[in-house]
C-alpha cells in the first residue's frame, strides 16, 4: 500500500509576508527563517537562550506560513523536548513583530519509577507567549 499523493499547494494562497530573516525574542533567543517555499513551508534554525542548551547550539525549525500567519516547531533532540509556536506577523511602525503562543512538551519518564510516569504528565507540557522582532539587516 502506497502513501496517498501530497496535494498541490493551494492556488488561492494570497501573497504572504516575507518571513525570511533573523528574529529575536524578548529572552534573546534567535529564530533564523532561511527559506519559505511556494507552498509556505518554512525551514530554518533556532537558538534558545533559556533552558539547558548552550546559546550557540542550533536546532532545526520547520513549519508553515499563510499570509500573516505562522506555525513552527523545533526539536531539541537529546534534551528531550519539542516546542511549537503559532502566531501572526504585525508591522508596527518601523518594527516588524511575530507575536506567538508556544507549547513545549518534555519527557517525564523515570525508568526507576514507571508506575508514576502517567501521574506526572502535568509536568510534561509548558505554555507561554513570545514576541519575535525582525533584526535589522537580517
Amino acid at each position: 500500500m502506497s502513501a496517498p499523493p501530497v496535494p498541490p499547494c493551494a492556488d488561492s494562497m494570497m501573497e504572504s509576508i516575507d518571513f525570511r530573516a533573523r528574529w529575536r525574542n524578548e529572552r534573546g533567543s534567535v529564530l533564523d527563517i532561511q527559506d519559505v517555499d511556494a507552498c509556505g513551508r518554512i525551514t530554518g534554525t533556532y537558538r534558545t537562550m533559556v533552558g539547558s542548551p548552550d546559546g550557540d547550539e542550533e536546532f532545526a525549525v520547520t513549519g508553515f506560513v499563510s499570509n500573516e500567519l505562522i506555525s513552527l516547531t523545533a526539536n531539541f533532540g537529546h534534551y528531550g523536548s519539542l516546542t511549537s509556536w503559532v502566531g501572526q506577523y504585525k508591522g508596527e511602525g518601523e518594527s516588524e513583530v511575530i507575536t506567538t503562543m508556544w507549547l513545549l512538551t518534555k519527557s517525564t519518564r523515570d525508568p526507576d519509577r514507571p508506575e508514576q510516569n502517567i501521574d506526572h504528565f502535568w509536568e510534561a507540557v509548558l505554555t507561554g507567549a513570545s514576541s519575535f522582532t525582525r533584526l535589522a539587516g537580517a
